[in-house]
């Protein structure tokens, strides 16, 4: 609902379907296709369709932004008796980019070498996956600038770092 109605503007629409991943339900939210938006396609997916992460757009991202992204792609990896680390799911993105996405998320934060790019082997269907693994104290940090801007459906991810 929350980003439905930040869309409004456009017709956005909830489409809800069966997640073939990790928990029951996907929702995702369409909105119409404006003419006004056909000049920033290219500047966001390849020609191929495949995700591009530009240096020009992650230097825009600002903390609602970054929320959004965290809310959509983002988990908390919480242990017992282990350091909380945030978790940014990237596998869309090649190599490049997601070295251009940790340099902009350290930027971001201000904290240089508190991101790590990892690879695991999950999802549905199981194949080497990506993503941006942050430190304790980045993830402190990153949350402190994000939590105001959390859609309140997706304020659990922040676990017990949120701030209200």
């Amino acid at each position: 609902e929350f980003k439905r109605e930040a869309f409004s503007f456009l017709g956005a629409r909830m489409i809800e379907k069966m997640n073939p991943g990790w928990g029951a339900k996907w929702f995702s939210v369409r909105t119409c296709c404006h003419p006004s938006l056909d000049q920033f396609r290219d500047q966001f997916y390849g020609n191929d369709r495949s995700v591009i992460a530009t240096e020009a757009m992650l230097a825009e991202l600002n903390a609602t932004g970054w929320a959004w992204w965290y809310g959509d792609d983002g988990s908390l990896m919480q242990q017992s008796g282990c350091a909380h680390m945030a978790l940014l799911h990237t596998e869309g993105y090649s190599e490049s980019d997601n070295l251009k996405i940790k340099s902009a998320l350290e930027s971001f934060i201000g904290i240089n070498g508190g991101v790590s790019i990892a690879k695991y082997f999950g999802g549905t269907p199981k194949k080497e996956r990506t993503m941006l693994r942050l430190k304790t104290n980045a993830t402190v940090e990153f949350f402190k600038r994000i939590a105001p801007y959390m859609a309140p459906s997706m304020a659990y991810k922040l676990g017990d770092f949120h701030i209200a």
